[in-house]
């Protein structure tokens, strides 16, 4: 008998796999086919070029009576970019195309494709019945069995890393046992049956933060992500795509330090007060101790002068157009970058999304966007604390060389989604390879050079610094 999920009120989490190194998130989709046959698809995806789904065949009593591996591949709407679809490399009767409308949905969780067995037709494109990420406390022999045979090496391997999770969930538990996992569970579900929070907990200044993700109970004591947020989110072309880079940092910063049990100090300088005199400002109140960590992220416009000397550009501080650009509604990376070593952080990374070329070639910002996870709960505890605890050095990137615009969409940045999911291969728990901040910059660079140039706007990112892990 088919085993069938229902959305639970925690069902938001997703699971990042990874397999031969690689990160992937497990999806699952059911859909019927216009002979009305049910099917059922266990996806493994990892990018829009790197996706399998597994499909079972059910018949009226939800017996299986059917298995088949399908390859998967990205499409773009050429025309009017407001879609992809993730299409079978060979058509088959059983495996759909499964189409994204990015500005259809308002969250992460409205996401569920339409399927079509004809993209070229207008008439046949039908709500999936369901599609969601599974979380890993769905992952048992039992649910993994329906798609696999105990022999497959997929089997063996979700099988494998769930009993690792599942053994680091409990040494995490055990580390973080005052109460604060208790904190958080109530105030999730206080914020999913819709309470406002805002005034205790949404609204604190830099100054007040403490982490609500996290305490300093373990052999972490004392460090603190010190993250800096300047983002253009107020822009009108792409601003929309800078606020989901926003979104995207910030939760990624959250989920590491409640795993580590260390402290988030947050700085953003977002929305109208987005201006030079704030970033100064705000880099004058980051004052880290020497254990603590640096995290600076800008996402917005980029320029560079034709007679400026540093490969790295300058960052545009304003919600206004170029035509107001002045001394005091920009600054250059470079200087952000010494700022910010001068601090004496023991770990400073300082990325910047935007382009580095003249100030009349526009970024182009597509209207759609790429499957992400919205958390990891695969990592490795010992990974994860090689790159932000045993780390030391200073480390600048950004996402494009000079003369090079940078590319987003609807779910962000090219460079910062390439440089979440690069991060969480590198602390995935199947990766067995030494951790290596230069090996994630690499892996950043390279991701997003792929993704644009299949836009046929390459980006060429760059980065310099140096980072040890001990």
């Amino acid at each position: 008998m088919f085993k069938i999920h229902s959305r639970s009120l925690f069902s938001i989490l997703l699971l990042m796999m990874g397999m031969m190194l690689h990160a992937q998130t497990f999806y699952e989709i059911s859909y019927k086919n216009p002979q009305g046959n049910q099917y059922y698809g266990f996806i493994s995806y990892e990018d829009d070029d790197n996706c399998t789904m597994r499909i079972i065949k059910t018949d009226a009593q939800k017996n299986i009576v059917e298995r088949q591996d399908v390859e998967y591949v990205g499409v773009n709407d050429d025309e009017d970019k407001e879609y992809t679809a993730l299409c079978p490399t060979e058509k088959e009767d059983i495996a759909p195309c499964m189409v994204f409308l990015w500005d259809e949905y308002d969250e992460d969780e409205d996401v569920v494709p339409l399927i079509t067995f004809d993209l070229d037709s207008d008439d046949d494109f039908i709500d999936a019945q369901d599609f969601y990420e599974i979380d890993m406390s769905d992952i048992d022999e039992e649910y993994i069995g329906q798609f696999f045979d105990e022999d497959e090496q997929m089997y063996q391997q979700i099988v494998a890393a769930q009993g690792k999770m599942s053994a680091q969930k409990q040494e995490m538990t055990g580390q973080l046992g005052d109460g604060s996992d208790i904190h958080r569970t109530v105030v999730a579900a206080l914020k999913e049956a819709g309470a406002d929070l805002s005034e205790n907990m949404d609204e604190k200044n830099d100054e007040d933060i403490q982490s609500d993700y996290g305490n300093a109970s373990n052999s972490n004591k004392g460090v603190t992500i010190h993250l800096v947020e300047v983002v253009n989110t107020e822009i009108s072309d792409i601003g929309e795509a800078c606020a989901r880079d926003y979104k995207n940092i910030k939760n990624q910063m959250k989920g590491i330090t409640q795993a580590l049990g260390i402290q988030l100090r947050e700085y953003p300088v977002v929305g109208e007060e987005f201006t030079r005199e704030a970033v100064e400002k705000t880099l004058n109140r980051v004052k880290p101790s020497s254990n603590d960590v640096v995290f600076f992220l800008y996402s917005g416009h980029g320029f560079r002068f034709s007679n400026q000397s540093s490969k790295f550009p300058c960052i545009y501080l304003s919600t206004s157009e170029y035509d107001e650009l002045d001394e005091n509604s920009y600054m250059e990376m470079d200087a952000i970058y010494d700022e910010v070593c001068r601090k004496g952080a023991r770990l400073n990374i300082v990325l910047s999304d935007c382009c580095n070329s003249s100030i009349d070639e526009e970024a182009p910002c597509h209207m759609r966007g790429t499957l992400l996870s919205r958390s990891n709960n695969n990592f490795s505890a010992d990974r994860l604390r090689d790159l932000f605890i045993n780390s030391r050095g200073s480390l600048l990137s950004t996402s494009s060389s000079p003369g090079e615009t940078s590319v987003c969409d609807l779910t962000g940045g090219y460079f910062t989604l390439s440089f979440i999911r690069s991060l969480r291969k590198e602390i995935n728990v199947m990766n067995t390879s030494p951790v290596s901040w230069d090996r994630l910059i690499s892996n950043t660079i390279s991701a997003a050079r792929e993704r644009s140039k299949s836009d046929g706007n390459a980006q060429n990112g760059l980065k310099k610094g140096n980072i040890q892990v001990k």
